[in-house]
């Protein structure tokens, strides 16, 4: 009687732990703030001129982006934020290659 009350103890904890782990998962948050800030640093990148002088850069991070809207159409949250993450920091290179590549204007010339 003693080992049928300790296993049912046991299989009760058990089920509530797995019950406790389906409900977490299940609840997980949207990523939205990260996926906003993602396409904020793209939409920076491309003002930035991201396009035309980081463009494999830029385009990375486009598709990270893509990658992160579309998870989290499916519900996959925790993955729709680490793709939200690497959207940004991709932008943000992008952004910076692009800076560093344009050309410079020329400074102005004195005039005689």
């Amino acid at each position: 009687m003693k080992l049928e009350k300790k296993r049912m103890t046991w299989l009760l904890a058990l089920t509530c732990l797995i019950t406790g782990f389906a409900l977490f998962t299940a609840c997980a948050k949207p990523p939205i703030r990260e996926v906003q800030s993602a396409e904020a640093a793209v939409e920076r990148a491309r003002q930035g001129e991201a396009p035309a002088y980081a463009p494999e850069t830029f385009k990375s991070a486009e598709q990270m982006l893509a990658q992160a809207q579309g998870e989290m159409k499916k519900k996959k949250y925790k993955p729709a934020k680490k793709s939200a993450l690497n959207a940004r920091l991709l932008a943000d290179r992008a952004y910076d290659e692009a800076q560093k590549n344009k050309p410079k204007p020329e400074e102005a010339k004195p005039e005689k």
